[in-house]
């Protein structure tokens, strides 16, 4: 069996990588370690372009582990940049045995993420054949309507969003924001996301793909006047999967080339654009920094979640206990329920208090509220990733299943996707658009974001207009 170039060269990387990042760690050499990281990283990333088509979603993992867990150390300890600005290396520590255990975990993560995922990437898919049931195109019309619907709606909710940011702040938004517009407005407003996905679940021609997208795009774009980077980044990252894992055989749905130069050449102004929506956010004076300066004060900012690992790893003793908070949007899902109520009594937290720090069970509000009390009341937050969450839940062990069980989604969401089945294409989008958010998100989150009481409804509805829709066409 011959073997490629790309992948013989990412597993002599890999095998090297392991070997300088075992002697750094008997030596407890942080430079040394983060070029393991960083030698894993490039590993991973060559391995990726094998096949693109098959890894795109491995890669995208890999960029926003980066982005997230690694920027900061790789910009501080290859760059010099911001070196005495923070902690050491470019961290909020100064505690070597923090960095140290900071690194080994980012580490011990890519290592067993890749051997996960190239064990499951070994199980083949028998593709079924494609059936001459003709109900994707009325779902196709049922959710190209419906789109354009909850589009408008969706323009109303941010526009009172943005009125409100513009008289308050982002945080006064995150704390206290509530519409005042009709609630069903704002049900409609939320089912936006789910019906670009059922659309682009339904096998949509080029024109039609350009213009529902184009939408899309609009207002992905308008929501980022109430600081919403993150929303935009998946919907953008959502959109190169999809044109990325398009069926190879419809020239006229391939990433041409001038579409792939536009996303690569595009792609630090991109940046430059989020991180001055950034500064006026968090209401700091953007100084002209040029390109490179903008683009490494980006990745700077965005690597701020790695602070949580070490958080973690300081607070492990003091944080309550009897949580799992791996898995806690599940369980206050659960909680919120109406039966569970009935039987329980309501234990639904609300807000940002002290109360939901220290008794509720998502792990990003309980850190927060260690790291920063009085900022955390206010309104600030320091999200959560899922690294810190499988670690405190379950140690070492536990990281390591985790860390192989999400190679084994990225190995198998793409594959998923199936001609036949547009259900299940549209939670497989919605997975693989939000998998790639858990380096700085709840470990569960990619499910808990994804199965949602307004997503389910969204997609009924959509289902119905199209069984509607086509039991009309039959009976003319």
């Amino acid at each position: 069996m011959r073997i490629s170039i790309n992948k013989l060269c990412s597993y002599i990387l890999l095998i090297v990588s392991a070997i300088i990042f075992c002697i750094a760690f008997f030596n407890k050499s942080i430079e040394v370690k983060a070029v393991g990281i960083f030698v894993i990283l490039i590993s991973n990333m060559i391995l990726s372009f094998e096949n693109i088509k098959k890894n795109v979603l491995f890669l995208l993992f890999n960029i926003s582990f980066f982005l997230f867990l690694f920027s900061r150390f790789s910009l501080n300890i290859f760059l010099n940049y911001e070196s005495t600005e923070y902690g050491m290396y470019g961290t909020n520590f100064t505690n070597m045995e923090t960095i140290n255990f900071m690194l080994d975990s980012l580490y011990i993560s890519l290592f067993f993420l890749v051997m996960g995922y190239l064990f499951f990437s070994r199980i083949n898919f028998t593709e079924k054949k494609e059936n001459k049931d003709n109900s994707l195109y009325y779902f196709k019309i049922s959710s190209m309507l419906f789109f354009v619907i909850t589009f408008l709606f969706k323009f109303i909710y941010i526009k009172d969003q943005s009125s409100f940011v513009s008289s308050t702040s982002y945080y006064d938004f995150f704390l206290s924001y509530q519409s005042n517009l009709p609630r069903w407005i704002v049900k409609l407003a939320e089912m936006n996301l789910i019906s670009y996905v059922a659309f682009i679940s339904s096998k949509p021609n080029k024109k039609e793909f350009r213009i529902i997208t184009g939408l899309f795009l609009l207002v992905s774009l308008y929501s980022m006047t109430v600081g919403r980077r993150i929303e935009f980044m998946l919907n953008i990252l959502l959109i190169v999967i999809y044109l990325t894992l398009k069926n190879d055989s419809d020239s006229s749905k391939k990433l041409s080339f001038k579409n792939k130069l536009t996303i690569i050449l595009g792609s630090p102004f991109l940046l430059i654009l989020l991180n001055s929506i950034s500064s006026k956010r968090d209401s700091i004076h953007q100084q002209t920094l040029g390109l490179f300066g903008n683009v490494k004060s980006f990745l700077f900012s965005q690597g701020v979640t790695v602070n949580l690992i070490g958080y973690t790893y300081e607070f492990k003793d003091t944080l309550p206990k009897g949580k799992l908070y791996s898995f806690g949007p599940l369980i206050e899902f659960v909680q919120s329920n109406v039966i569970y109520k009935k039987i329980f009594g309501s234990t639904a937290f609300s807000g940002q208090t002290v109360e939901r720090a220290m008794e509720g069970n998502l792990f990003a509000h309980t850190i927060s509220y260690y790291i920063m009390p009085t900022a955390y009341l206010l309104g600030r937050g320091y999200g959560s990733s899922y690294i810190a969450e499988v670690y405190y839940d379950f140690g070492f062990i536990g990281l390591i299943t985790a860390n192989i069980f999400i190679g084994m989604l990225l190995s198998l969401l793409p594959r998923l996707l199936n001609k036949n089945n547009w259900i299940l294409n549209i939670f497989s989008f919605m997975f693989m658009r939000n998998i790639l958010l858990i380096p700085r998100a709840e470990f569960i989150s990619f499910v808990s974001n994804s199965i949602t009481f307004i997503n389910i409804l969204g997609i009924l509805m959509i289902y119905f207009l199209g069984i509607t829709i086509k039991r009309i066409k039959k009976e003319k």
